[in-house]
C-alpha cells in the first residue's frame, strides 16, 4: 500500500497524477505546481498541491449550469414580489 498522506518526491508525485517526471519537471521549472526544495536539490509535492494542480480549471456539467440559471432566477423573482 502506498503512503500518499506524507511529502511525496518526484517519483511519487508524478506516479500519483499519472504523468511523466518530466512532464512533472517542467511543471516545475513552469511554476505551474506548488512544491518544496529545502535543501535546494530534491523536489518534494504535498498532495493536497497536486490535487489543488489535478483538479483545477474545472468544467460543470450542463444539468449544474442549469440549477444555477434555475437558482438565480428563483432569487429574482422571490424578491419582485
Amino acid at each position: 500500500m502506498n503512503d500518499l498522506t506524507g511529502p511525496m518526491n518526484l517519483d511519487k508525485a508524478a506516479e500519483y497524477l499519472s504523468i511523466s517526471k518530466g512532464t512533472l519537471y517542467n511543471l516545475v521549472n513552469k511554476r505551474k505546481i506548488s512544491f518544496h526544495k529545502p535543501n535546494g536539490k530534491l523536489l518534494y509535492f504535498r498532495r493536497e498541491d497536486l490535487d489543488a494542480f489535478a483538479f483545477r480549471d474545472r468544467k460543470i456539467a450542463d444539468f449544474e449550469a442549469c440549477q444555477k440559471v434555475e437558482g438565480i432566477l428563483n432569487k429574482r423573482q422571490g424578491g419582485k414580489q
